[in-house]
């Protein structure tokens, strides 16, 4: 989740002290306000709802994909991170030098967005230099789906 306490870049760019950005004009729209002050001053006084803790990322993948350069870089920050995470795994599992399969699936791979996606493979890539990636054309649960035939499958035949 893009959290907004954290990355400040709307109301820096508000207060003129960071590049402009287009989800200053967004994001006091999601609190149903019409300020940055007034979305500053809700999330100081209260959590960030839930709805506008599911469309901020939307909006900031939409505002990416129209060339906003402080919504890319939070993207971009987030395929990082997401590829810093998956890394620590590949370590922690001795699976650096594996021609290792990256499947990308769920809602944020789903985008196919290239400011998440590049950041994230190379990111893995740092770690297992013949990582792949494989993008389904099906959703992940036919994967499961097909996962669990191949398992009965093979104790069916076992019996």
């Amino acid at each position: 989740m893009i959290n907004l306490a954290r990355k400040f870049t709307a109301f820096r760019s508000n207060e003129g002290t960071y590049k402009k950005t287009k989800l200053e004009a967004v994001i006091p729209s999601l609190f149903g306000v019409k300020t940055m002050d007034e979305v500053s001053t809700i999330i100081r006084v209260d959590f960030i709802p839930d709805e506008v803790a599911f469309k901020l990322p939307i909006e900031t993948f939409r505002l990416a994909n129209k060339g906003d350069a402080v919504a890319i870089m939070i993207v971009q920050e987030m395929g990082r991170a997401q590829g810093q995470y998956a890394a620590s795994i590949v370590k922690h599992l001795g699976m650096e030098k594996e021609k290792l399969p990256l499947v990308l699936i769920g809602s944020l791979f789903g985008t196919n967005n290239p400011y998440l996606i590049d950041p994230y493979i190379d990111e893995v890539r740092r770690i297992a230099k013949k990582a792949f990636t494989i993008i389904p054309n099906f959703p992940p649960v036919k994967g499961a789906y097909l996962l669990a035939v191949d398992a009965m499958v093979g104790v069916a035949s076992s019996l």
